[in-house]
């Protein structure tokens, strides 16, 4: 689980096309198995797959959100979590309102249960922002998922909100 060298430890985890509800069903064995970790920060940022469909609720989302980090908590106690929102994308070749309502729900779960929240899908535009990144080319053709350098970008924005964090902490 570690390189021996110094520094931060990073892993990731991820399933194609998983939404909470499919994480949900597995939350005993992924919070067992993050223990092992014994992390310090847990980021979970998903969300788009719940978005793309056309029959978002919100009430059902975030039950499904508190299922799968109640029990990431239950086996961290003390541990840190960190819940993004998507960036907004497309769909049928028109922006995805369903980003906005999945970020406002992610929202509200964090300030609910304390948890720490960073809104990407406000950090990269908000409402039409799928137009601007789609024109700079951070959008793949399918105008769903993002370039190398559209994640890249993400990245930095991750990366800046949890470095002024901390600074602003110590």
């Amino acid at each position: 689980l570690e390189n021996g060298g110094p520094g931060d430890l990073y892993h990731a985890l991820g399933v194609n096309s998983a939404c909470y509800m499919h994480w949900g069903r597995h939350r005993t064995e992924v919070a067992r198995q993050s223990v092992a970790l014994d992390p310090d920060l847990i980021i979970l940022s998903m969300g788009s797959n719940e978005a793309a469909g056309s029959n978002f609720n919100e009430t059902v989302f975030y039950n499904e959100v508190d299922r799968f980090v109640s029990a990431l908590r239950e086996a961290n106690p003390g541990v840190s979590i960190l819940l993004t929102s998507p960036a907004q994308a497309f769909r049928r070749g028109t922006p995805n309102v369903n980003f906005k309502y999945v970020s406002n729900t992610r929202r509200r779960y964090a300030e609910d249960k304390g948890v720490a929240f960073l809104d990407i899908y406000a950090a990269t535009g908000g409402d039409g922002s799928a137009h601007a990144w789609a024109s700079h080319h951070l959008m793949g053709r399918d105008k769903i998922h993002y370039t190398p350098e559209g994640y890249r970008i993400q990245g930095i924005l991750i990366y800046n909100a949890l470095y002024s964090g901390y600074v602003g902490y110590a």
